[in-house]
């Protein structure tokens, strides 16, 4: 072989060494972002349990029991990410689901009301996107209720049952 064929050869294995280092590092990188990123439930018992399914005045919210959540960045950068209410489905009493188009909801961060509306008018599931500083925590509580403006409903058997998930944004 002739000093020109080594070197093509020594340059071809360089680039598929350097390839390989940079997906590798790139695959670790997003797989440890979506571990960095998690949300922490700060009050005990089914979200079910949270939902007020009497129906109530819109100016009595205050009276409503709040599901609180974190959301904890431990990256070292800032990090933003979507916040999704994700239905919860059991297929055996799939009728008996009370719809979004029924429960309104109050989405508070750190204490300030930061969205109020109507659960069937949330986007792709998106409650939330935001930015959250590295190694710090963002304190949630959600409110869901039947309002009294949608009394002629039957809730009786009715339940709604959701999850929350905080997904990272490259």
């Amino acid at each position: 072989m002739n000093k020109k064929n080594i070197c093509i050869i020594v340059i071809g294995i360089i680039i598929i060494l350097l390839l390989i280092y940079y997906s590798n590092r790139i695959i670790n990188n997003n797989s440890s972002r979506v571990n960095k990123i998690k949300i922490v439930e700060n009050n005990v018992g089914e979200k079910e349990d949270f939902i007020n399914y009497g129906s109530i005045n819109d100016d009595e919210i205050a009276k409503i029991k709040p599901f609180k959540f974190s959301v904890i960045n431990k990256e070292s950068n800032n990090s933003k990410y979507n916040l999704l209410i994700e239905d919860i489905v059991d297929n055996e009493k799939e009728e008996l689901i009370l719809s979004r188009k029924y429960l309104h909801y109050e989405l508070s961060l750190n204490n300030n009301v930061i969205k109020k509306g109507i659960l069937s008018d949330i986007k792709n599931n998106i409650i939330d996107t935001r930015t959250i500083k590295k190694n710090k925590t963002n304190n949630y509580s959600l409110k869901i209720w039947v309002s009294l403006n949608d009394s002629e409903i039957d809730l009786e058997h009715k339940y709604y049952s959701y999850n929350i998930v905080a997904i990272p944004i490259e």
